[in-house]
């Protein structure tokens, strides 16, 4: 009797505990996406052109710090946490731009395509083989560059 009242006591008491448990990292979630965007906006590391800092570098997406709304790069020399490959770009001052990403025996692989400023300092347009997007460049600090992909529809 009285392990019985335990077990109906145990399956009253363990749903609400678990949709505690999930409201509560729901809320940690959207806490840790709106502190890194705090950051992106509270920057005093922000430079007038912010593309300056990506000329001449190949940068790495480091997806563990995206947020929902922009990827996080970094330059390949640094450290990065282990990942069967990642993509990323460069580019250089004379509109040149390569999409970086893992090829078929895991050596990184280059298409070339051509970049223009679209908003000088924040934004360009890419077009890379029948493909056009934006990146607007959100912030750089500490080695970290946030970056808004926009897709340009057809």
């Amino acid at each position: 009797m009285r392990i019985t009242k335990i077990a109906f006591i145990l399956f009253l008491i363990l749903p609400l505990l678990a949709n505690k448990c999930k409201k509560e990292t729901a809320k940690d979630m959207k806490a840790d996406n709106d502190s890194k965007m705090e950051l992106a906006s509270d920057s005093t590391k922000e430079a007038t052109d912010l593309m300056e800092h990506a000329y001449g570098e190949t940068w790495l997406n480091l997806y563990e710090k995206d947020t929902d709304d922009a990827k996080a790069y970094q330059v390949s020399t640094a450290k990065f946490p282990p990942a069967r490959g990642r993509y990323g770009f460069e580019l250089d001052k004379e509109g040149n731009f390569w999409e970086v990403g893992p090829g078929p025996t895991d050596i990184p692989t280059k298409t070339k395509g051509t970049w223009e400023w679209k908003v000088k300092g924040e934004s360009i347009s890419v077009k890379v083989e029948d493909r056009s997007y934006v990146l607007e460049m959100l912030f750089f600090a500490d080695g970290l560059l946030m970056i808004k992909k926009i897709e340009v529809e057809k």
